[in-house]
Order: structure tokens, then sequence, then C-alpha cells
């Protein structure tokens, strides 16, 4: 299962607002980002110089199934639209900036984006080759955490790898059985339990995929003495599966049990709760020294 079209993700996130008031703000600063790339979503290019409208490219498709590869290793940045991904970029740094304490910081980004001191095209060459290092760098030029600079370069590609998930077939998404999801190879926060199996969900492009449920989705570990779970007293159909060896963590979704329905796409906003309980578990741990 994939996310639906950017036009449904809109109408959910409205919905949400309503039925998770205690989220208002992050869900809307998420409509904000949905709207800046709904144009894009209506281009059957989806920003690229390819048309995501039709199959995927057959070579894709061999690699994918034949060399366990993800489609991120065959993508580069220059299929991107310059243009149209600075204006993106440019467009979110407008709306994050009057939700950030570093808005004037981020304003400079901007600036530096107009002016083409940033390019975007290393910016999202640096997201398609996992450089972290270029996020630490131009972070540490602008006074901006490396992980907000990711969140606002990576924005532009998030059409395409969505498209990407949705032309995947079960066969590859039930037999991939790798940590890093196959479309953009990010490491998953994200699971949901169907008929009693672990589906680990992207949650940057929403791809679904299985995986063994007792193995750590970031370190591979197997081990039961470092492998554990914790659950809210008051949230049934949530919990959290962690590893003590790398602290890596993935909020589960019981879909059977929910009480209130969790759209595919809202995961990590409508969760933020076992973010909290997680983090202090770790933080007792550690005074503990158990890690």
């Amino acid at each position: 299962m994939s996310r639906p079209s950017i036009q449904i993700q809109l109408s959910e996130v409205t919905a949400a607002i309503r039925e998770y008031p205690e989220y208002k703000n992050s869900l809307e600063l998420h409509r904000r980002i949905l709207e800046i790339r709904e144009p894009i979503e209506a281009l059957p290019t989806r920003g690229t110089s390819i048309r995501w409208d039709r199959k995927l490219p057959e070579d894709l498709w061999k690699h994918l199934y034949s060399d366990r590869r993800t489609a991120r290793e065959f993508l580069t940045a220059s299929i991107f639209d310059k243009k149209l991904a600075t204006d993106i970029c440019q467009k979110v740094i407008g709306v994050i900036s009057h939700h950030s304490v570093n808005g004037k910081n981020l304003i400079k980004v901007s600036d530096a984006l107009a002016e083409g001191k940033i390019d975007v095209r290393k910016a999202l060459e640096a997201i398609i080759n996992q450089v972290e290092g270029w996020f630490d760098n131009e972070g540490k030029k602008y006074e901006i955490v490396p992980e907000l600079l990711f969140f606002i370069f990576s924005v532009p590609l998030q059409p395409c790898f969505e498209e990407i998930s949705r032309k995947l077939e079960s066969s590859l998404l039930d037999s991939w059985w790798q940590s890093p999801c196959p479309v953009c190879g990010g490491t998953p926060k994200i699971a949901w339990l169907k008929n009693k199996k672990r589906y680990l969900t992207c949650a940057f492009c929403g791809t679904q995929y299985l995986m063994d449920m007792f193995l750590c989705a970031k370190c591979g570990s197997t081990d039961p003495h470092t492998l554990g779970y914790l659950k809210p007293k008051d949230q049934s159909g949530l919990r959290v599966d962690f590893c003590e060896n790398c602290r890596h963590y993935i909020k589960v979704i019981d879909r059977d049990k929910l009480k209130r329905e969790i759209p595919l796409g809202l995961e990590d906003i409508l969760t933020q709760s076992l973010d909290k309980m997680i983090q202090n578990t770790f933080r007792e741990m550690k005074e503990q020294r158990k890690i």
C-alpha cells in the first residue's frame, strides 16, 4: 500500500486537524508543505525530465528486482528541474521561517539560493547520494540544523519518489526483506502491523514493505537481550520497538487495534507522543548506565 494522491492527502490532513487538535500546529505546517507540492503533483513528470504517469523505466525494474538495489541509486539530480526545485525550496523556507526560531537564518538560505550561492542541484545530489556532510557544512555556514536543511531540499524530490512507490508491485515489497526503503533508501521510523506481519513504512516516500518482526531496522540485530518494546497505557494500537544496541526505534501501528484512524502520510506526526515516551526511556536507561 502506498500514499494516496496529493488531493486526498490534503483532504485527510484537514480532517486530522479536527480529529487531533493536540497536533494542530504540526498538521497545519504539513498542509502548507503539501499545498506547495500540489502543482508539481499535477505534472506527469513530477518535476523531472521523466514521465512518471507511465510504467517505470525497464532498467529500473530490472535493478530493483534482480540486483536488490534501491530506486534512489538510479536517479540523478540532473533529471530534476532546477528552476522549479529552487522555487519550491524558497516557498518551503518562507513557510517554515514563520514557525522557526531560526527564521532570519532561513531567509539567508533563500537569498543564497536566489543569488546562486547555493546550487539546489548540489543539495539534491547530496540527498540522492546520501552525503550528509553537505548539510553539516551548509548548516554551520548558515547556523541551521542539518536536519532542517535536509527537509527543505528534500521536498522537491518527494513527488517523484512517492510516484515510484505507487508503481511498485506487491511481489517486490513482500520479498524485499531489507532494512533500507526500496525506493529512497531511507531508514524507516514507522511500521504497520497487518495480519501479524510487520510492514516497515518510509516516512519520506510512504513505501511499505515486509520485514522480520524481530529485527532492528537499522543495525540488523536479532539479539533478544537488546531488542525491546514499549506500549503506552492509553493507546492500545500503538507501541515502540527499540534496539539498545544502536538506539534506533520504530513506531508501530496495529491497524486492528487503533481507536482513531491514522491516514497514510501522517503517521509520524500523529505518533509524536511515542517519540517523547521512548526518548524519556532512553534517557533513563542512560542514567542507569544500561546503554
